[in-house]
């Protein structure tokens, strides 16, 4: 079940500060997105290749890739974490990329590039903490 904006919009006033690079349209879904009880631990902007930028999100529950069309639709990708096997990072001088390696069908791994440098440590810890919790480790 959704939430309300408001619940959102206090879930990221207690991140802080994130890289939202234009993502607006994806940060106005969230609430859409988001169940009840469900709180977003860390998001960050990035590009995933296919000249979209996207806004990445890491819940307490699930990995999200969220991606909506200029005009309309959405393509979002949505990972619980017992299905996520690893994500590691890159980094570059001011930016870096993230690769997700996932337990699914096509064995590909999800890459988002340009993710800001200072994001790419907190993600990967946010997401590994869910992954162990997730796997009983």
């Amino acid at each position: 079940m959704p939430v309300s904006k408001e619940v959102v919009r206090e879930q990221l006033r207690k991140i802080g500060p994130y890289h939202k690079w234009f993502t607006g349209k994806e940060r106005r879904a969230l609430p859409k997105i988001i169940d009840e009880g469900e709180v977003i631990e860390f998001l960050t902007s990035g590009y995933d290749g296919k000249k979209n930028t996207v806004l990445v999100v890491a819940t307490n529950r699930r990995f999200m890739v969220l991606d909506s069309g200029i005009v309309y639709g959405s393509d979002d990708r949505i990972f619980p974490y017992g299905k996520i096997n690893s994500i590691r990072g890159e980094r570059g001088i001011f930016f870096g990329k993230l690769r997700i390696s996932t337990a699914g069908v096509s064995g590909d791994d999800v890459v988002i590039s340009w993710v800001r440098k200072t994001d790419i440590a907190r993600m990967i810890s946010t997401v590994s903490k869910n992954i162990a919790l997730a796997k009983g480790e």
